[in-house]
């Protein structure tokens, strides 16, 4: 059973009431260091100018921070530091949490937004960027990636004139796939 009449929040008993999970007790941290946690997070983000949307990626650091001190406030100890930059820390790191995980996420830009540029431009970056993959390959690999995926021959026909099989032709795509999947860094570590 719980203590009855709750216990009012306020500077003296918010960190215990933190530490017994007491949901109140985070609310007062959010009204009392919200302003603090702001302005660390913007302060961060402001200095990746390249990121899109900062509102909104300030507001998922202030949750992950809110979260953060909720589950770790046993952690804090008021002899080390003052609660303010235990909070103004917590806010660092959860920041440029946020920023790596922008920094792993694929960018999208809508169609809109695409500058428009001519078909020659567009054909000679495309085919710089083919060939960038296709570096990796064995010449062998990358002449068969070349019929079946820029001309768009079948696997027979590539086997035909490749003096292959039509399985062999078949593995040695899949092998140059999985080589260009790990150069551009998409292959997932299964542990």
């Amino acid at each position: 059973m719980g203590i009855w009449p709750p216990p009012s929040i306020g500077p003296h008993n918010f960190v215990r009431q933190l530490c017994r999970h007491n949901e109140e007790a985070l609310v007062y941290v959010a009204r009392e260091y919200g302003g603090i946690i702001r302005a660390v997070i913007s302060r961060q983000l402001s200095q990746n100018s390249w990121l899109e949307s900062r509102e909104s990626y300030t507001e998922e650091c202030m949750n992950d921070v809110l979260l953060a001190i909720w589950q770790n406030a046993d952690c804090y100890d008021p002899k080390q530091n003052s609660f303010e930059n235990w909070v103004a820390g917590i806010s660092r790191h959860k920041a440029m949490d946020c920023i790596r995980r922008r920094l792993r996420r694929p960018q999208t830009v809508s169609l809109e937004e695409l500058p428009i540029a001519s078909e020659a431009v567009v054909e000679n970056a495309a085919e710089m960027e083919i060939e960038a993959l296709l570096e990796s390959l064995t010449e062998k690999d990358c002449r068969l990636f070349v019929l079946r995926y820029l001309e768009g021959q079948p696997i027979e026909e590539i086997a035909v004139q490749m003096g292959l099989k039509p399985e062999a032709v078949y593995n040695r795509i899949s092998c140059g796939r999985k080589r260009i999947q790990k150069e551009l860094g998409l292959t997932h570590r299964s542990q």
